[in-house]
């Protein structure tokens, strides 16, 4: 009888469990995992290939199951504990193509089957078959079999090494997955897959090394040499091991610290055997060059010098000229074309070692570990290491507003701000040696999901708990803060928003993003030099302060709250292409890091940068992501991966991004040319721009799009100019100066664009510390004076008390409304205060609810 026989509703969960308790009776059993493989040979093909049955037939063919995850999980899981250091079920799986239906669940919607696969492929080439041919079937006649084995040995090598260059060519595709617990995994599988190809990593590491040094002379593809033609093609050049290397690097910097650390033990350990190799003077002596920095004419000379024969290169790297088709999308990032490479040495160790070569200076991680044995191979280059900007490393200016001071990380005589990690996160112990393969603990966190009960309602759905009556009472304080805030929409389009409502800061670095909280009474202050203080503004008092840890030369280029109805988060993105995702940000202690992924990478630099902008659809549990790139992207929060990728079809950044909230559908890009488009998700990505408008004479600063009210889109540019849209007009519906009447560009600009969400109103910052508040009546009514609600200066930290001083104040760097209660917040360059306004009608009556 199977289970379609018996009357229940939920078969696939019955199966996934059969799945749980197969793969429980396999693990560390070798007789339960030959009992498991002979009922799938048995009832295989004749000659063992094709179609199989049994247990591994079930499981594989469960693996196209679209509607059940769980079952998808498992049947990975247990596939993997079947074969996981057996050859015969390893060598049994590879002839029936067991690999080719694992690889295609690299773009499966649910993280955890994603990184149920990256574990059951890397169990399948834990151990190589043909070492095990030799010793699979002895009985009578073994001597002789043994004879007929070894005849195939290089037959066997041949088809083993197709099958790990199918399976690499898919883990190619998920370094840039956004869940952490694949990428972990992704790294597990490629500590396995190097400890089995050491020598061609160790290659391939060291012509990383003469690419760093010297990007230029291996990107061409030779030169003539006292009248000989000496070729620069490197022996890794476009092969599966130089790009499973690179990502090896990028991975060691990943914004997830358990990423991190695994990654960063790959990589040691192939730097470990790269000096311990015949390469390692010629490593040495590259390092010297990266320490010494030479002119371009001698680095040339040098380079061209420490080419090392060609017989220990050919030795070290046998079999190594195997090239596949397309370079993967890493390994055509450039070493120096922006912040995607600013931070790929930033690991411990040897890692630490060559990050400090190009920086001068080392991690957070750094200061906090022991000393380790493998610093010894360069400690000494980095005593005389000359203070320079590293080479892959933005200026800072780059991303910094105009007349901004310089960044600084931390402030003298202050302690240097928590840098939030994940929950059971733990240092790597430096004291022990890089090795490999490390091991996998997704197993035994999967096994965690069966010892929950499974037959109750969650804890949160059951009418009486804790958490029920949490929930409820904040659905209900919601309620109450939206129906007390209704009625002063009408006040704010007619009241003076200068009326003072608080004061606070710290006075650390400039403050360049600010949020509020709908309903808390929360307001996040984000910093230049990658800082995020957390207020009450109610009590004026801050409940943490932290840091997330971005590499030097990078900011913090937005904001954004996740679940606010609920028990929010908070979603912060930096310019170097990173999102990260905190928990329990409103206590320094208890702050945790819930995931990090880099949502832009091939980031494009240029004289004035955009970093990351971001949008959060919060119905749909959507990301939008552009910036410096060519591309605006679409993450899925519940798949922690990217949905669509649409062409901005412009060769500017995106500078802000604005999005229909109600549906989710209709997004607007502002742009460095000041055009202004407007994409339809729901079309396919090269026909998705359904409008552009350029009406503004250069970079947008901001786009807004209410959420309530008339719905408006309302757009700015640095030279003042506001614009009004109606996405089914071909040009604006309404336009103001949002510098003020009379007030030219060239003596000040426009540096900041808030829109209410709900209330008919926005607010400009200027170049001059002057914040103007707008009502939309006076963009869209020709007949309208287009004079500002309020002008006013916020308080500044900078006294000036000479009255004939012509220096001005500093110019503002930030504003926000709060999204329900008639409140701004403005902060200035250099000032790391925070001016809190509230709105108040002219007769005297205040909009403020407490």
């Amino acid at each position: 009888m199977c289970l379609e026989d018996i009357p229940i509703g939920n078969v696939a969960e019955h199966r996934a469990m059969c799945a749980f308790i197969l793969a429980q009776f396999a693990t560390d059993f070798p007789q339960a995992q030959a009992a498991l493989l002979a009922s799938s040979t048995s009832s295989a093909s004749p000659n063992g290939e094709g179609r199989s049955g049994g247990i591994v037939g079930a499981l594989l063919t469960h693996l196209a199951d679209p509607e059940n995850p769980l079952l998808r999980h498992w049947s990975c899981l247990c596939l993997s504990q079947i074969w996981r250091d057996y050859p015969d079920a390893q060598r049994f799986a590879l002839r029936v193509g067991a690999h080719w239906r694992l690889c295609e669940l690299v773009a499966d919607p649910v993280p955890e089957v994603r990184g149920a696969m990256v574990v059951a492929v890397t169990n399948l080439l834990s151990m190589p078959p043909d070492l095990v041919n030799l010793n699979a079937d002895k009985g009578e006649g073994g001597e002789r079999n043994n004879m007929l084995l070894r005849s195939s040995v290089g037959q066997s090598e041949s088809w083993l090494r197709e099958a790990e260059e199918t399976i690499a060519g898919f883990m190619l595709l998920v370094a840039n997955d956004g869940s952490a617990i694949v990428r972990k995994e992704l790294c597990v599988w490629q500590s396995v897959f190097i400890a089995k190809n050491k020598a061609k990593f160790v290659v391939a590491a060291y012509e990383e090394l003469l690419e760093e040094n010297d990007p230029l002379l291996l990107a061409t593809d030779g030169e003539v040499v006292n009248g000989n033609y000496v070729s620069h093609e490197r022996v890794s050049s476009r092969t599966l091991y130089a790009a499973v290397w690179k990502q090896v690097l990028i991975l060691s910097a990943d914004p997830h610290p358990e990423v991190a650390k695994s990654a960063s033990i790959v990589m040691d350990n192939v730097l470990e055997a790269l000096f311990a190799s015949p390469l390692g003077p010629y490593a040495q002596d590259v390092l010297n060059e990266l320490m010494h920095t030479p002119s371009p004419t001698q680095q040339m000379t040098r380079s061209s010098q420490l080419q090392p024969p060609d017989v220990v290169l050919k030795r070290s790297a046998s079999g190594l000229n195997h090239t596949i088709g397309p370079p993967s999308p890493t390994s055509s990032i450039g070493k120096g074309d922006g912040y995607f490479s600013a931070g790929l040495r930033r690991t411990a160790s040897v890692a630490a070692s060559l990050k400090s070569f190009a920086t001068g200076h080392k991690t957070s991680h750094e200061m906090s570990a022991p000393s380790s044995p493998t610093k010894t191979t360069s400690q000494s280059l980095r005593g005389s290491m000359p203070d320079r900007r590293a080479r892959s490393q933005l200026p800072p200016e780059w991303h910094a507003p105009l007349s901004q001071p310089p960044l600084s990380s931390s402030t003298p005589n202050r302690p240097a701000p928590k840098v939030p990690v994940s929950n059971n996160f733990r240092p790597r112990d430096m004291s022990s040696p890089p090795a490999i393969p490390i091991p996998s603990h997704f197993y035994a966190w999967s096994t965690d999901y069966f010892r929950e009960p499974q037959m109750r309602s969650p804890e949160a759905d059951e009418p009486g708990s804790v958490d029920y009556n949490e929930r409820l009472w904040r659905r209900n304080r919601n309620d109450t803060i939206i129906a007390q805030t209704q009625p002063q929409k009408e006040m704010a389009a007619t009241g003076r928003w200068d009326v003072s409502s608080g004061f606070f800061g710290s006075g650390t670095n400039t403050i360049g993003k600010m949020c509020f909280h709908q309903f808390e009474n929360h307001l996040v202050a984000a910093d230049t030099a990658g800082g995020v203080s957390v207020w009450d503004w109610t009590k004026s008092t801050r409940l943490a302060r932290f840091t997330v840890g971005n590499p030097p030369g990078s900011g913090i280029s937005d904001v954004r709250f996740i679940n606010e109805d609920d028990t929010a988060l908070l979603l912060l993105g930096t310019s170097d292409g990173v999102l990260r995702i905190f928990k329990n940000y409103e206590s320094t202690k208890d702050v945790a890091l819930v995931t990090g992924f880099r949502a832009l990478t091939d980031l494009i630099p240029s004289t004035t940068n955009a970093g990351l902008v971001f949008d959060w659809l919060q119905g749909a549990g959507k990301i939008l992501v552009a910036g410096d790139n060519r591309r605006i992207r679409i993450w899925q929060a519940g798949c922690e991966s990217m949905s669509q990728d649409i062409p901005a079809r412009s060769g500017s950044c995106v500078t802000s991004l604005a999005s229909d909230q109600v549906e989710g559908n209709i997004f607007v890009a502002g742009f460095g040319d000041g055009a202004v488009r407007i994409y339809d998700a729901r079309c396919r990505p090269g026909e998705s721009l359904v409008r552009v408008w350029k009406e503004h004479a250069g970079w947008v600063v901001n786009v807004g799009l209410q959420r309530g009210g008339m719905r408006e889109l309302v757009s700015a540019d640095r030279s003042g100019g506001v614009r009004l849209w109606d996405i089914r007009a071909s040009k604006s519906v309404g336009s103001c100066n949002g510098l003020g009447t009379g007030v030219s560009a060239t003596r000040d600009g426009l540096r900041t664009l808030s829109l209410h969400e709900h209330a008919p109103v926005f607010a400009t910052g200027s170049s001059s510390h002057t914040v103007r508040v707008f009502s939309t009546t006076n963009v869209s009514d020709p007949s309208a004076a287009q004079k500002p609600l309020s002008k006013f200066e916020p308080y500044t930290s900078r006294l000036h008390t000479n009255p004939l001083s012509t220096k001005q104040l500093p110019a503002m760097s930030a504003t926000a409304f709060h999204p329900h209660r008639m409140m701004l917040a403005c902060a200035a360059v250099g000032d790391g205060h925070v001016n809190l306004f509230r709105c108040e009608s002219r007769a005297g009556k205040s909009a403020h609810v407490a």
